[in-house]
């Protein structure tokens, strides 16, 4: 996925869904969901024991909005969550800030932790947006051959990001304190269970 640093919205997932295919008979809603999706980031500061509740496997429930940026970029804070998602909805031109490239997911959505990363002092957690009609499908072993291809162009996605600047724009107080928050722990810094 070819992208200019700090300008470039990402493009979906299709040229994985051509390699993986396991849906030859019926399977066409899903293959078609795979294919929408796209990365959308969403860069914040968690301590150990936030972080320490993302568990690669587990599925949470964000109850809110999630607000999250189009823009690939270096990351802005300790952790960034990359969230691979069918149905994001852009925002930008609806935004007073449209430099921010807002994405945003549904509320009370449930996403899946299929990595979490760490080099050079950065973490990625790579979440898979779920919809409720194929919470059984990702529940399964099934998944796991999409969900490691996934995890090869996420991979790169992270080693890049940690070699190149922040977008400035998404240093905006605005737009910080708007995904300051982590998805998926309550109050208490507890997983929303999905």
């Amino acid at each position: 996925m070819a992208k200019e640093k700090n300008k470039n919205v990402k493009e979906n997932v299709e040229p994985l869904v051509e390699q993986y295919d396991p849906y030859k008979d019926g399977g066409v809603r899903l293959k078609q969901l795979l294919a929408g999706s796209k990365f959308i980031y969403r860069d914040t500061n968690l301590s150990k024991d936030q972080l320490s509740k993302f568990q690669v496997g587990m599925f949470f429930k964000e109850h809110t909005a999630c607000d999250a940026t189009a823009k690939f970029g270096g990351i802005n804070g300790n952790v960034r969550f990359l969230i691979v998602t069918s149905t994001p909805k852009d925002l930008s031109v609806l935004s007073p800030n449209p430099s921010f490239a807002h994405s945003v997911v549904g509320m009370n959505e449930v996403y899946k932790v299929i990595a979490v990363s760490e080099k050079q002092g950065y973490f990625q957690i790579t979440v898979l947006h779920v919809p409720n009609e194929f919470r059984s499908y990702f529940s399964s072993q099934d998944a796991q051959g999409f969900e490691g291809l996934v995890l090869q162009s996420t991979e790169q996605d992270f080693n890049e990001a940690c070699t190149v600047p922040v977008d400035p724009d998404l240093e905006h107080p605005d737009w910080v304190e708007r995904v300051k928050p982590p998805i998926g722990l309550d109050n208490n810094h507890e997983p929303i269970p999905a």
